[in-house]
């Protein structure tokens, strides 16, 4: 047994689960209770509140500009190919290049992006139309929200997307679908007339558990 569950109260002997102030929480109670009959009991007064949480590179650089010796070297780490796409020659994070200002990393593609068509919205996003994550030709960007991205990708989401009919072959329309929430999970499609078959069946007495469901 560890240390912390032997450890025995100082004023009443016993193994307590929780501490308060060195002793039991029943002691720390009782000795409260001692103290505001004596007017001796000062409150703990909460600390200071966490400062907020700095903003990321991402955000910061929407009000970064560049100087020309700055816009200089970013460029010279570009080589632009036969095929349109304009490659990150430095070392890449998850396929995407960074570009350092002083200590703050941006990634490159936002950069170029900045460099030639201005400032970034604060409620978009940028989507390679090459699909091509080094690529920082501003030609091959596009902002676009962060729903639309998702779903131009390959994640589950997109691929959740991508499926037009259930299980059973039935389509997921606007009339055959009906969509379940739940607090703290992802949306959840159904298809109604495969519930509605699945009635059928319990009510004939069946036990037929297909469905269609994403």
């Amino acid at each position: 047994m560890s240390y912390s569950q032997t450890r025995r109260c100082p004023q009443c002997g016993d193994v307590p689960k929780r501490w308060r102030n060195g002793v039991c929480g029943n002691c720390r109670k009782h000795n409260i209770a001692e103290e505001k009959a004596a007017g001796t009991y000062v409150p703990t007064v909460p600390g200071p509140k966490p400062t907020e949480r700095p903003k990321s590179a991402w955000f910061q650089f929407r009000t970064i500009s560049l100087t020309q010796q700055q816009a200089e070297r970013f460029w010279s780490y570009v080589e632009k190919t036969e095929g349109g796409c304009w490659n990150w020659q430095r070392p890449l994070d998850n396929g995407y290049g960074n570009f350092y200002i002083g200590k703050l990393g941006v990634r490159a593609h936002r950069v170029a992006y900045t460099l030639v068509k201005g400032t970034l919205p604060d409620d978009k996003v940028i989507d390679h139309l090459c699909r091509n994550r080094a690529c920082v030709n501003p030609e091959h960007l596009e902002l676009v929200t962060v729903q639309i991205n998702t779903l131009r990708g390959v994640g589950p989401a997109a691929q959740a997307a991508l499926v037009t009919h259930c299980p059973q072959g039935h389509p997921y329309d606007e009339q055959n679908t009906w969509l379940e929430t739940r607090q703290g999970r992802k949306p959840k499609r159904h298809c109604r007339k495969c519930n509605k078959l699945r009635q059928q069946d319990r009510r004939a007495g069946l036990t037929s558990s297909k469905g269609g469901n994403a």
